[in-house]
């Protein structure tokens, strides 16, 4: 269903950041551990999305609806300003 889109939207970027990798000297030290960050969060949230997302959201969502979330613990009520 959407896995194509999603994952070519991810790899377009991947493929963008790939050229800072062959930067060499002062550049390359500065651009490749922040290339190497970017190109694993979004692997990783690429990975996440196909598989453990669905999973949570089939257990949340039913034929009848959004489950609702219990009430929070006491001490996490909001405090209007108002």
């Amino acid at each position: 269903m959407f896995p194509l889109p999603v994952s070519s939207g991810i790899l377009i970027i991947v493929i963008v950041f790939l050229p800072l990798l062959i930067l060499e000297g002062t550049e390359g030290k500065l651009f490749s551990p922040v290339t190497l960050t970017i190109v694993f969060a979004l692997l990783g949230s690429l990975a996440l999305s196909l598989t453990l997302i669905p999973v949570v959201a089939s257990f949340l969502v039913t034929a009848e609806g959004i489950r609702t979330v219990a009430e929070p613990a006491t001490g996490l009520r909001s405090t209007s300003l108002c």
